[in-house]
């Protein structure tokens, strides 16, 4: 499926900044159809990224500094930041209008696995270039962006599900659950990582014999991550692993040590060592996985039927490599709407 951080990083192009004019602004951002984006909740999106230090430190840092959250001059901010984060609101209203259409489930289950998996792509974003915790970053990023963010992926997670013809709701997942329960188990397995065949069979008859999988792993495998946890891969939907390690896994005896497995340049025994049942949240990300390549087409789709509108001052709507965006306006900085801070207005972007 297609990664949030695809959308967390629409704001990471590198653009002019804003300078200081006496632009005239139009009662709105954006319009989506018949629903307006207000100058307000754009200034409000942008003060909520530039307020928090973990997100504003992610946006900057995956661009390796080419694109900044402020501007230029002072008090303002960076042209292709707002465009970024104007995208992200006419995409949630666009979203939201499809699901909508569909007469699909709008409620708190599909906000509340949207916030879930943002919180869990964001920790793998930070990496070691931002040292902040997801869960500190994600609940600092209070208001409209944050509101922004996790509708549009609650609608495409809905539009994902219905694919897979199952209500994103609480009620809609259980009944899953309770009809498939294959797919609603977790495989948690533990892995060993080695150059060769001639070694994980040797490795393998040591296990056999009564030598620890733990130790044997901590000694041996090359995947340092899962090494130090004596191989523990946790505890994972069928859906999720990657092939060969889905059909190897799914093939395995609780406690029953697998044959060496062919994993691209490397070798790999496999032990399952339970299967639960899945957690209400993590069932429901695995039918959201199997149903996003369809459901990206579809908002897609939508996107191109969509009646957009955008104020001049921050850019024009465009389709960009089979994307719609806001590209941001060109020209020398003097040309581009400023915060008006920068013109004694206010402090945030529109006013």
């Amino acid at each position: 499926m297609r990664r949030i951080s695809l959308l967390l990083c629409l704001a990471l192009v590198a653009a002019l900044a804003l300078g200081a004019c006496n632009a005239q602004f139009t009662p709105y951002a954006a319009r989506v159809g018949g629903v307006a984006v207000p100058q307000s909740t754009l200034d409000a999106a942008l003060d909520s990224v530039a307020g928090d230090p973990g997100f504003r430190c992610l946006v900057e840092a995956s661009s390796g500094g080419a694109s900044r959250v402020v501007g230029v001059a002072p008090g303002t901010y960076n042209a292709s930041f707002a465009a970024g984060v104007l995208t992200l609101l006419i995409q949630a209203d666009a979203i939201h209008d499809i699901a909508g259409r569909l007469g699909l489930p709008d409620g708190s289950f599909a906000a509340k696995l949207a916030s879930n998996q943002i919180e869990h792509d964001l920790q793998s974003e930070l990496g070691s270039k931002c040292k902040f915790r997801a869960a500190k970053v994600f609940s600092g990023l209070i208001g409209a962006y944050r509101a922004a963010l996790v509708e549009y992926w609650a609608g495409e997670f809905t539009l994902a599900a219905h694919v897979e013809g199952v209500p994103l709701t609480a009620a809609g997942v259980t009944a899953y659950e309770r009809n498939h329960r294959a797919s609603a188990m977790l495989d948690c397995a533990r892995v060993i990582v080695v150059a060769s065949r001639a070694k994980a069979a040797q490795l393998a008859i040591a296990i056999n014999g009564g030598v620890s999988f733990a130790k044997v792993a901590r000694l041996n495998s090359l995947d340092t991550s899962t090494a130090e946890r004596g191989g523990d891969l946790g505890c994972r939907l069928p859906a999720t692993l990657a092939q060969p390690l889905r059909g190897a896994v799914a093939q395995l005896t609780l406690g029953k040590l697998s044959s060496p497995v062919r994993f691209g340049n490397y070798w790999l025994l496999l032990e399952v060592t339970r299967r639960p049942v899945a957690p209400l949240l993590d069932a429901a990300f695995g039918v959201v996985s199997a149903g996003m390549t369809a459901a990206g087409k579809q908002a897609a789709a939508g996107f191109d039927r969509a009646q957009v509108s955008v104020d001049p001052a921050y850019g024009t709507w465009v389709k960009v490599s089979g994307a719609w965006e806001v590209r941001p306006p060109s020209g020398p900085p003097v040309d581009l709407v400023p915060n008006p801070s920068a013109v004694g207005a206010g402090s945030t972007l529109g006013g």
